[in-house]
């Protein structure tokens, strides 16, 4: 997602509308895979969902949506929040089977700490859902950072508004989910 030349940047013409998930998943593909290892990075050691699994249980819950994407952002966006769920479900479907198996999720750019923290990634989804409650827009931008891999800059450029608003937006984010998780 990175890139000038990025599919996902370019897509060619109606790719995304027309198209629907399955051009866009052929186009970005590459690059998605890239995104899951990125959102994977993030998961505890010894993970047993792997980036390719991660990707094509989005692909298989973005074509149940059967919809279009008018634009990347929205493509973005469905990723973004696709990911999550997936990662979402499978520790719940986990902390089911009631098997000591880490629900953690690693992110180093939540807390003002320096270096990468352990977070129960079902307190987050907790925490984000309840911020989507009260704001959507900073929920969106905490999804698409821990979860899409996009920057502030990036995020902005989607947007179509400053790279200081997303800034200032995603402080307030990451206040609200902190005081949520602590």
């Amino acid at each position: 997602m990175r890139g000038p030349t990025s599919s996902i940047d370019h897509p060619s013409a109606g790719s995304l509308g027309a198209g629907g998930v399955d051009a866009a998943f052929d186009e970005a593909y590459t690059e998605l895979k890239a995104l899951a290892r990125r959102a994977m990075a993030n998961e505890r050691t010894g993970h047993t969902l792997q980036p390719t699994a991660l990707i094509s249980e989005a692909y298989v819950r973005l074509r149940k949506h059967r919809g279009t994407f008018a634009s990347r952002e929205a493509f973005c966006a469905a990723i973004a929040v696709t990911i999550r769920r997936v990662l979402i479900d499978y520790a719940r479907r986990k902390k089911a089977q009631q098997q000591v198996v880490s629900t953690q999720l690693e992110v180093g750019n939540l807390s003002d700490r320096p270096g990468v923290e352990a977070i129960d990634i079902l307190a987050l989804d907790e925490a984000l859902t309840a911020l989507a409650q009260a704001n959507a827009q900073h929920a969106e931008i905490a999804t698409s950072i821990l979860f899409g891999g996009l920057t502030c800059e990036e995020i902005a450029s989607l947007e179509g508004v400053s790279a200081r608003t997303i800034r200032r937006d995603w402080q307030c984010a990451r206040l609200f989910i902190m005081s949520r998780l602590s």
